[in-house]
């Protein structure tokens, strides 16, 4: 079957974003740059722009470490525990990063909406400030959807860390030199 192109797209916007938002901020940011050389040119709205792409992009950041599981962790002794130790505290670990990405995504919303009530402006781009705290509810729904991406595939034996193709649990490497490991 398939997939919907549309369905794709939803499903890893994150992937889309990113590249996006870091483009349209390195382009702003050096928009800012070459103003301060042009006298009688002032561009106070570049900085919360700028603001506002940074948030995004870091927001979209953490749930694609979430997908490539890219995120920090002491790899040199997780590594030593036995491989059902190992699904125990990754799954343990998500469960505790999405309650608090919960948290992130609950006081972001009460904040968004209280920026709503209060018809809040940001001052050089007349934005509304619910536009611009709307990152950390985006980002905080995104993560906790690909955290529950991570625990099912562990529940469906299809983890490429702990499973084969197959559902098959792997052996455990002769070597534990891991590229990037703390």
């Amino acid at each position: 079957m398939k997939e919907n192109k549309l369905i794709k797209i939803i499903k890893n916007l994150d992937y889309y974003l990113q590249p996006i938002l870091m483009i349209t901020l390195l382009a702003i940011a050096l928009l800012q740059v070459l103003y301060r050389f042009v006298p009688f040119i002032q561009t106070p709205w570049t900085l919360e722009l700028i603001t506002f792409l940074f948030s995004g992009s870091v927001w979209m950041g953490i749930s694609i470490a979430v997908k490539e599981n890219a995120n920090v962790g002491i790899l040199a002794i997780y590594n030593m525990f036995p491989r059902k130790m190992r699904i125990c505290c990754k799954v343990f670990n998500n469960i505790v990063f999405a309650l608090m990405m919960l948290a992130f995504g609950y006081f972001g919303s009460m904040s968004l909406l209280s920026y709503v009530r209060l018809d809040k402006l940001t001052p050089a781009m007349h934005a509304p400030y619910a536009l611009m705290r709307l990152p950390i509810l985006l980002g905080s729904i995104y993560t906790i959807y690909r955290i529950i991406q991570v625990i099912n595939l562990i529940r469906t034996h299809k983890d490429p860390e702990f499973f084969d193709e197959f559902g098959n649990p792997k052996q455990k490497s002769k070597c534990n030199k891991i590229e990037g490991a703390i």
